[in-house]
């Protein structure tokens, strides 16, 4: 078993990571907004319509480019931090011919 210590992400890299993870919980939120889109509008409730629109396009766009951010200052963060106490220290196990 080997010890190893993290002290650096990339940060531009942590922030895709952050947008990989949000892609379902996005696609999911405009699968029901543009459910709610042609719903309101058979019901005649404009404002079901709208906010359909808001969660079907306006949510995953926010989504995505809010965790895209908060992923790069995290690392931004980490770094700095890792640079004056320390990094994550992970065992890493050497499996030999594992795939």
């Amino acid at each position: 078993m080997k010890r190893v210590e993290i002290k650096r992400f990339d940060p531009l890299n942590m922030g895709k990571v952050m947008v990989y993870m949000m892609i379902i919980p996005s696609a999911l939120c405009a699968l029901v907004g543009f459910v709610m889109i042609p719903i309101g509008l058979l019901v005649g409730k404009g404002e079901v319509a709208f906010m359909g629109a808001v969660v079907g396009i306006g949510y995953p766009i926010l989504f995505i480019v809010m965790y895209g951010i908060s992923g790069i200052l995290g690392a931004y963060l980490y770094n700095w931090f890792a640079g004056k106490w320390g990094g994550l220290i992970a065992d890493i196990e050497d499996k030999g011919d594992a795939v």
